[in-house]
């Protein structure tokens, strides 16, 4: 599927107008499941799980977790959304948002 993406300033400057690929701006379905499923996971684990003597140390652990599984699922369900708009009429060709 090929979509245009809005006009939009990126955090450094770039300005994204023209038309390309989905598969080419965004991982595999696959890959964010693993790590909502896996990654974000294992990283709670280690951090509540292994004995630390630094308080930071689990925290950034805690924070890296959580993080990963925000971050993939968030964008999951964009793409997700973006996909059923655009079977469904066309209109998730403004659904696609690049957002960091």
């Amino acid at each position: 599927m090929s979509y245009r993406l809005p006009r939009r300033r990126a955090a450094l400057g770039q300005v994204f107008t023209s038309a390309c690929d989905l598969d080419a701006v965004a991982k595999p379905q696959t890959v964010r499941l693993i790590d909502v499923f896996v990654l974000g996971p294992a990283c709670l684990a280690v951090a509540y799980g292994v004995p630390m003597k630094s308080k930071a140390a689990r925290a950034f652990w805690a924070i890296a977790g959580l993080g990963t599984i925000y971050y993939n699922a968030r964008n999951y369900l964009r793409l997700q959304e973006a996909i059923r708009l655009d079977t469904s009429g066309g209109a998730g060709r403004a659904a696609w948002r690049l957002v960091p």
